[in-house]
């Protein structure tokens, strides 16, 4: 708002609710250990840990061109709809994840269990019903633990520290049997 003039502007705080009020039941009466969130374009990806067993689900908001004026400084409700797949919970079991993430491009759930092991999770699969998952693989140089998983920029690889200093990146590559992770390079 700039009705003081371009040099004072007031700034008005309000919360905006895009896919609606109503609860996101992601891994119903259970408490979540893990919650990972992901935009990309018109999209937004949930993933939710519990124990061992993860659940998913998609939401999606579109914009009516036609009703997108602006009013008062926001888009009017019915410039924009929401649909909400229904969620699902992966129909098999994972050693409990500690970090969930996913990758740039909404295609793969990346799980980093407590053993240090990864298991990539195929994210239309899952929202589909379908399980389709790699094998899980260590992230870890014995004896070093890792402490901490972040995507690098792009989000398509992954970088692990561990606790002797090391940070490794991985990357996703078709392999005999389907997508793995491979070790790319090593800093330290």
């Amino acid at each position: 708002n700039y009705d003081g003039g371009v040099s004072t502007r007031e700034l008005i705080p309000s919360i905006g609710y895009p896919f609606g009020r109503a609860l996101l039941p992601l891994l119903v009466n259970q408490p979540l250990t893990q919650l990972a969130v992901s935009t990309r374009d018109e999209e937004t990806l949930l993933a939710a840990a519990s124990g061992d067993r993860v659940g998913m689900l998609r939401l999606q908001q579109q914009t009516n061109l036609f009703a997108s004026f602006v009013e008062n400084g926001s888009l009017p409700d019915e410039a924009s709809q929401a649909a909400i797949d229904s969620p699902v919970v992966l129909n098999t079991t994972l050693v409990e994840p500690r970090r969930l993430l996913f990758d740039g491009d909404h295609r793969w759930l990346y799980a980093l269990d407590t053993e240090d092991n990864i298991t990539m999770i195929h994210i239309e699969a899952g929202l589909a019903g379908r399980s389709e998952l790699s094998a899980p693989m260590s992230l870890a140089v014995e004896p070093a633990e890792v402490t901490r998983v972040e995507p690098l920029a792009g989000s398509l690889s992954l970088l692990a520290a561990d606790d002797q200093g090391r940070v490794t990146q991985w990357f996703p590559v078709s392999a005999e049997g389907g997508i793995r992770l491979q070790r790319i390079r090593e800093f330290s």
